[in-house]
């Protein structure tokens, strides 16, 4: 899975496109994620998942 700020890209096939729609938000700084473990994921839209997986 890889997410970036043209969007999110899942699986071979799954691409879900996020387009911002309103002005952009001031970022004070970025956050570093490290996933050096295991972990489970979720993808949601209204509480409904829409693509759910799993890093190892």
């Amino acid at each position: 899975m890889q997410v970036d700020e043209a969007g999110t890209t899942a699986a071979a096939a799954t691409v879900v496109l996020m387009m911002r729609k309103s002005a952009k938000p001031q970022m004070k700084s970025s956050i570093d994620f490290q996933a050096d473990h295991p972990f489970l994921f979720v993808l949601s839209q209204n509480s409904h998942p829409l693509f759910i997986g799993i890093h190892n």
